[in-house]
């Protein structure tokens, strides 16, 4: 009885936190502004307001930026030229990208993963939680297939806490080598107290459709998607695992990653939609 009076206790309590922090979730619709980068309107939609685009003189911007869709880099063009991927990024450092977000917590030091379920997909938040979990767990299992990463070590765990104020959540690790040595992995947490209830899905993804979003606003446990492959300092591997796991994901989730920094490489804060990496840019003026 004890346990069972807690546990009420804990779920009225969570409820009302995240009410506080989503804010009307259910009847949430995020307007395209066209003033602002795809990447900043893709992470405004799902809460991530303390991130900001940078303003760029159009003549300092790379000509392997695409403007007309965001400032996208097709990551595959970089597959097949001997041009440094993280150089080019780097050069988007030098556009003060990455003074924006010295930030000491919060979006600024985590990767995440960025969702939003078609009521086609899920009948409850329940439901699209698992679908997100899911997804995840899949595409970067098909990353890392084609990264040629053979029998790669899984767990998973589906945890259900029992102590106070602690969320359930879903726990995902996987983790290989590639033929070269590299190790490649990720690390994927999610917490089905953060989707919200069924509302409209942002104009962007050109739907009149309902769904659900999975809320990214809390700084203390909101959902997490950590993955590396790194070599010797050199960022193009982690980028290009980037992209394929994007590439596998469903047309309404994406990738955060923040900036990073190792040796002399940095790259900025950026939003990975299926294969192209997404920049906090507008053009000045």
């Amino acid at each position: 009885m004890h346990y069972r009076i807690l546990q009420t206790i804990k779920l009225t309590i969570i409820s009302l936190c995240l009410s506080f922090l989503a804010g009307c979730s259910g009847l949430y619709t995020h307007q395209y502004q066209q003033d602002h980068s795809r990447a900043w309107n893709i992470t405004h939609s799902v809460g991530m307001y303390d991130l900001e685009d940078a303003e760029v003189p159009s003549d300092q911007i790379d000509r392997h930026y695409d403007h007309m869709v965001g400032y996208a880099i097709d990551v595959a063009y970089f597959s097949t030229t001997t041009t440094s991927l993280a150089m080019s990024l780097s050069d988007a450092a030098a556009f003060s990208v990455l003074g924006l977000f010295t930030m000491e917590d919060g979006h600024g030091e985590d990767s995440k993963p960025i969702a939003w379920v078609p009521a086609s997909e899920a009948n409850t938040s329940r439901e699209a939680h698992d679908w997100i979990h899911r997804n995840l767990v899949a595409a970067t299992w098909a990353g890392m297939d084609e990264m040629g990463i053979e029998e790669p070590v899984f767990n998973y765990r589906n945890q259900l806490n029992e102590q106070w104020l602690i969320e359930d959540s879903y726990e995902t690790q996987v983790w290989g080598k590639t033929e070269s040595g590299m190790e490649c992995g990720a690390y994927i947490r999610t917490f089905p107290d953060y989707l919200s209830d069924k509302g409209n899905m942002p104009a962007f993804f050109n739907s009149t459709e309902k769904g659900f979003r999975m809320s990214n606003n809390d700084k203390i446990s909101y959902p997490t998607y950590r993955f590396y492959c790194l070599a010797d300092g050199n960022f193009d591997p982690f980028l290009q695992f980037a992209a394929k796991i994007s590439s596998n994901l469903p047309e309404t989730m994406f990738l955060y990653t923040h900036q990073m920094e190792a040796g002399d490489n940095k790259i900025p804060p950026m939003v990975h939609d299926h294969g192209k990496i997404l920049l906090f840019l507008v053009e000045e003026g």
